[in-house]
């Protein structure tokens, strides 16, 4: 899969809006259509990209005045790009240099065709690609954020805000009873409005999707997969919690593919090189006889 160009595995038809756009109607776009992201164009050209992760941004640092500002305010630019042809290896590494989730796909005149993300790359490869990593436990990220059921919404984004993450988790005895997502936060703005005194239990996502860490890397792959989920709370024998796993996690985990990959690209390339050297030689060889005769 990893040598498949990106045109082969994209998101088409790009959900966008102009700078200009007031950035409470790009949150509704993003609910409406179920998307992580939207790109704003100018000229059909991509100049910058609003994400979940901006939407939880713009909440913890603008509070309730942000509603009417142009999402140029608080769009993420320059935007990352690829072009269509590009190898899926190529991407990765992108994707994995940066710490990014998602790619805006450009053509021959920079114009956006599409958006590849984590979860195009996961959904295209094969269980070869997990073998190497086997278990839940070897790539986890444990490192997380919990809060109460009765702590406000408001403190809950800005926990997510200030420690970059894309989710926190509601907990009880140590035990996850909720969660809310980078995505839950725009069904949230437009489905409750005010949301500044609204509680977590309010608004969280429940039951929450768990798995052992002794589960299979594929196999959570395909729970994300089927269940149009992102990440899952990792749990130990007694039901607590111990980690999380997400797609960037196992993006990561592919690094040793990845590297792998790129030998056989090297390879490839020196045995062309090699080829064309010989070519080269034979013919001058030629010419010099040519020459002499």
């Amino acid at each position: 899969m990893l040598r498949k160009q990106l045109s082969e595995i994209l998101t088409p038809n790009v959900i966008s809006v102009s700078a200009d756009t007031p950035v409470s109607e790009a949150i509704k776009t993003m609910r409406s259509e179920n998307i992580s992201c939207i790109v704003v164009l100018e000229e059909n050209k991509p100049i910058g990209i609003f994400t979940e992760r901006n939407v939880v941004q713009v909440v913890a640092d603008q509070g309730p005045e942000f509603n009417n500002r142009p999402i140029r305010a608080f769009m993420s630019s320059p935007v990352l790009t690829a072009h269509k042809d590009v190898e899926v290896h190529v991407a990765y590494n992108l994707l994995l240099t940066r710490r990014i989730r998602r790619l805006v796909v450009v053509d021959d005149e920079d114009h956006a065709v599409g958006v590849v993300t984590q979860s195009n790359m996961i959904e295209h490869l094969g269980y070869e690609y997990f073998i190497e990593i086997k278990k839940v436990s070897q790539i986890m990220t444990k490192v997380l954020a919990t809060t109460a059921r009765d702590s406000l919404v408001p403190e809950a984004l800005q926990d997510m805000a200030r420690n970059a993450m894309s989710c926190i988790i509601v907990a009880e005895d140590d035990r996850p009873v909720g969660i809310v997502t980078e995505r839950d936060v725009a069904r949230i703005l437009v489905d409750h409005g005010d949301i500044w005194n609204l509680k977590v239990e309010e608004v969280m996502s429940t039951p929450v999707q768990t798995l052992s860490q002794q589960t299979a890397v594929h196999d959570a792959a395909k729970i994300m997969q089927r269940e149009k989920i992102r990440r899952v709370v990792v749990i130990d024998e007694d039901g607590k919690i111990a980690g999380l796993i997400t797609q960037s996690d196992i993006v990561k985990g592919l690094e040793g593919k990845y590297i792998e990959t790129l030998k056989e690209v090297i390879k490839e390339k020196d045995v062309t090189i090699e080829t064309t050297s010989r070519d080269l030689a034979e013919k001058t060889v030629y010419l010099d006889n040519i020459l002499h005769s």
